[in-house]
């Protein structure tokens, strides 16, 4: 059984050319590959991207790692992506003391 729920939206009043997806659950290593497919799967054929993860239960720094990994994959092909995550408070000190609080 899946920890993880990928929620598709295009808006209405975007371009058909833009993606919303929202990332909830347990956001860890042992999901990441289900993660990494689903992201991939919903995002293909659009120009831009927004990422929004609310409703954490777990998260680790593989979650990040991907984050980082995709954001790097689309700006190199001339895609857009913003992020607007909303962390727990375990995984804002990791960030924190990994120095890359406030990046995403």
């Amino acid at each position: 059984m899946s920890n993880i729920k990928v929620s598709k939206k295009v808006p209405k009043n975007m371009d058909e050319k833009h993606v919303e997806l929202t990332l909830e659950g347990e956001l860890t290593l042992q999901n990441a590959k289900e993660l990494k497919k689903s992201i991939q799967k919903n995002i293909a054929g659009y120009e831009s991207v927004n990422i929004k993860a609310d409703n954490i239960t777990q998260a680790d720094i593989t979650f990040i790692q991907i984050l980082k990994s995709l954001e790097r994959h689309l700006t190199d092909k001339g895609k857009k992506i913003t992020t607007n995550i909303k962390y727990p408070y375990d995984v804002k000190t990791l960030l924190a003391n990994a120095g890359i609080e406030g990046e995403s």
